[in-house]
């Protein structure tokens, strides 16, 4: 009879598979989207916990491409989520993937919009907006977003390559489940801040 696995030793192979699933969905999207290295760990980090997340850039640089890249590679449902309905929107669904054009909102839906990030734990939310200087996204929205992701406009250089990149057929496979995500959420609430962190953060 083969020994009993601890749960300390099943809680480190949990660990490792998470990691390793995490690198292969990295890897899938460093390939599918061109130039935007940073954006994309950033952006994967937010949906891993479950937080809102800001994405800035100019109109043309990409960013509904990258976030419909990471919704497949999560394998979450992108939804809409529409400013009329803010003030009325029910808990937000953990298996979805949410986005909101700040640049459509009135100071009321902002606000209304704030009062939904608040209560949307473990849910995936990307505001976008072309307002690529954080200062001048309204504070009640700053206040809820653990992230603010600005993509530039791309050089000439990079340009050429997204232009290049354009002409190629993608496939970008599905590498994670709601599973997979929410063994990852649950395990990230786990994780200790390193004390650096804290400090930053008061």
């Amino acid at each position: 009879m083969a020994p009993a696995i601890s749960s300390r030793r099943l809680a480190e192979m949990t660990t490792t598979m998470l990691s390793i699933q995490i690198e292969q969905a990295l890897f899938e999207l460093h390939n599918a989207v061109v130039g935007k290295r940073r954006a994309i760990d950033r952006l994967v980090g937010a949906t891993i916990v479950g937080e809102p997340v800001g994405l800035a850039g100019p109109s043309g640089v990409g960013k509904s491409h990258l976030v419909d890249a990471v919704r497949r590679v999560f394998g979450l449902e992108r939804v809409e989520l529409d400013a009329t309905a803010i003030a009325a929107s029910a808990d937000l669904d953990p298996g979805c993937l949410y986005v909101v054009e700040r640049d459509d909102l009135d100071t009321a839906q902002v606000d209304q919009l704030g009062q939904t990030l608040c209560r949307s734990a473990a849910a995936s939310v990307i505001v976008t907006t072309t307002a690529t200087d954080p200062v001048l996204m309204p504070s009640r929205l700053r206040e809820e977003l653990v992230s603010y992701i600005e993509i530039p406009y791309p050089s000439a250089a990079e340009e050429m390559a997204l232009a290049i990149d354009g002409t190629r057929p993608h496939s970008i496979d599905r590498i994670l489940r709601a599973d997979d995500l929410a063994a990852m959420r649950s395990t990230a609430r786990r994780m200790p801040i390193a004390d650096r962190v804290v400090a930053y953060a008061v």
